[in-house]
């Protein structure tokens, strides 16, 4: 017994060993390129994630291609939020993305403090989520993530292209004073609003 237990510990590491992955470094913020999601890595983790950085908030701002999701984040009533210490991880929507949404939807989640305040935390989660770091702060090997609004969102890494939910990352790692910015292609809407 004790024999197969050996042979069954030993068989299990060598399975192990074998799915390992080699990973290379990317730098913050840059676009992801086909099918570099399976050779990325190297990032620095834990700890201050930015410090002398600007804070998500300013980093939204200072982007004209957030100011949909900035438009949200007032209207939700969570500008002081995204200002504090954190630290959180942003799923930031490009204003294109709002774009696509039916305009009745796009409309309530610009107009409507509760439903602006529904989809801005389903694109944050707490804690500092890199792509391409090790360990437990690794987003592609999270396999999901609980955003603050308390649904669970599935992360799925292809060969070309890293999903949160149906959104795909488009960049990665954007870091400020209080966090990680990730900037994603589709609003991931809450269950409730995305019928």
């Amino acid at each position: 017994m004790k024999r197969t237990l050996f042979i069954l510990s030993i068989l299990a590491v060598g399975s192990l060993a074998a799915l390992s992955v080699t990973f290379a470094r990317i730098p913050d913020g840059a676009p992801l390129s086909h099918g570099l999601e399976n050779q990325i890595s190297g990032l620095p983790t834990g700890g201050n994630v930015g410090l002398g950085l600007p804070s998500i908030l300013a980093v939204i701002d200072s982007r004209q291609e957030f100011s949909s999701f900035r438009r949200a984040v007032e209207a939700a009533g969570l500008t002081p939020t995204l200002n504090s210490k954190g630290p959180f991880t942003v799923f930031v929507p490009t204003d294109e993305a709002f774009n696509r949404l039916p305009t009745a939807t796009e409309e309530a989640i610009l107009k409507d403090p509760q439903a602006s305040k529904a989809v801005v935390m389903n694109q944050m989660t707490d804690g500092v989520l890199l792509y391409g770091s090790s360990g437990n702060q690794d987003l592609a090997r999270v396999g999901f993530i609980l955003t603050n609004d308390g649904n669970r969102i599935p992360i799925i890494v292809g060969r070309n292209e890293v999903k949160v939910g149906q959104a795909r990352l488009v960049k990665a790692n954007i870091r400020a004073s209080n966090g990680i910015i990730h900037v994603v292609d589709e609003v991931i809407l809450p269950p409730s609003s995305s019928n």
